[in-house]
């Protein structure tokens, strides 16, 4: 034990551990961390504003952490921003200032349970900020005002995802424990539930489960001693329940896999091997095996305009990308970028966004852009 920092530091030195070694050691083990928020200029790289909000986080290591990193939603001139630890902040997207966050914040608050979240990135959904506070199995879902902060409802809940259908906005939770789990459509505007049932199906990571049009694609946990290996579902949504349409042949995984849904297809990530369904249907429109730099760790695949951008492994240090056609086909060859490279843990993709043209690439060192136009 050590009466400060400046003992700790002390006796570093006399061990010969020179500055900045001593000090990743004593952050390291701090037991909180603040959360930043930076906005840049998406043309320029230019930093906008960054707003720091002192130990809201407990201080979970860029390895293995186990958390998840929701995404930010910007509506109107406010950015609601999730950190790890289901705390949901409200900032001005012009400066950055704090307008409320949720729950409350208060100096003497402890270092909170690390229970993240599946998904906690917000929705803006019947006039609400909806997201899901507590861990995947047994979470909430709660519903403020975007304007104040207030809760205007809450409900039980696990993984959430929107459902959109005849002019009604819903939403679907997958939650509960490792052996038994509820599915149940709730309504945003008040969060009663709309019909609940018991279920097979899992979702613990970001794109483990995704709905297209009237379909919910997930799949049940691996057979006991079974290996890794899953079979994905088509669950056709009702205003009265969902119903298993179709089960697609067994399919082996890495850790986990992704889907994407694009197009009225259903495009799974196996390992090395992405096997495209029809997601009405769950009938087979194509496959591709590989016999390298295919789907490994945290792969990833998102569809842009036409093209698939595919990320073959996200989570051992190799970040290597490359375009396909909706049909699996190469469009060029593999790109390595040429900057430092980042990965993922947990079941965590790192996704690459495209916008206006422009690829942005997270890198272990900096945010990067490559720009796709033609010129």
């Amino acid at each position: 034990s050590y009466t400060d920092d400046a003992d700790f530091k002390q006796k570093m030195a006399a061990l010969n551990a020179n500055e900045r070694e001593a000090a990743q050691v004593l952050n390291h083990f701090r037991p909180l961390a603040d959360d930043v928020v930076v906005a840049i200029d998406a043309a320029t790289g230019a930093e906008k504003w960054r707003t720091v909000l002192p130990l809201r986080s407990p201080n979970l290591q860029t390895h293995k952490h186990r958390g998840i990193s929701g995404v930010p939603l910007l509506a109107g001139d406010t950015l609601f921003v999730p950190n790890l630890m289901s705390r949901l902040y409200a900032l001005d997207a012009k400066t950055g200032a704090l307008k409320w966050e949720s729950p409350a914040f208060a100096a003497s608050d402890k270092a909170p349970a690390v229970n993240p979240p599946a998904n906690p990135s917000p929705m803006l959904v019947a006039g609400h900020v909806i997201y899901v506070r507590g861990g995947a199995h047994g979470g909430t879902v709660v519903a403020l005002d975007p304007a104040t902060g207030a809760e205007r409802w809450k409900a039980p809940g696990g993984f959430l995802l929107r459902w959109q259908s005849g002019g009604k906005n819903r939403l679907l939770s997958i939650g509960g424990g490792v052996e038994k789990r509820t599915l149940a459509c709730l309504d945003p505007a008040d969060g009663k539930t709309v019909w609940k049932q018991d279920t097979t199906l899992q979702a613990l990571a970001p794109l483990s489960a995704v709905i297209s049009g009237d379909m919910l694609l997930a799949s049940p946990p691996p057979a006991k001693g079974g290996g890794n290996v899953v079979r994905y579902e088509g669950w056709k949504l009702s205003e009265t329940g969902a119903e298993r349409a179709w089960q697609g042949a067994e399919l082996p995984a890495d850790e986990n896999v992704p889907v994407t849904a694009a197009g009225g297809r259903a495009y799974l990530l196996g390992k090395q091997l992405i096997r495209v369904l029809d997601a009405a249907t769950g009938k087979q429109a194509a496959e591709r095996k590989f016999e390298q730099h295919g789907p490994g760790s945290n792969p990833w695949l998102g569809a842009v305009g036409d093209r698939l951008l595919f990320l073959p492994e996200g989570q051992h240090g190799v970040a290597r990308l490359t375009f396909l056609d909706r049909d699996l086909k190469d469009l060029g060859p593999l790109w390595l970028p040429p900057h430092v490279e980042t990965t993922a843990y947990n079941s965590q993709p790192v996704v690459y966004p495209v916008a206006d043209g422009r690829l942005f690439v997270r890198g272990g060192d900096g945010l990067y852009c490559y720009d796709l136009r033609t010129k």
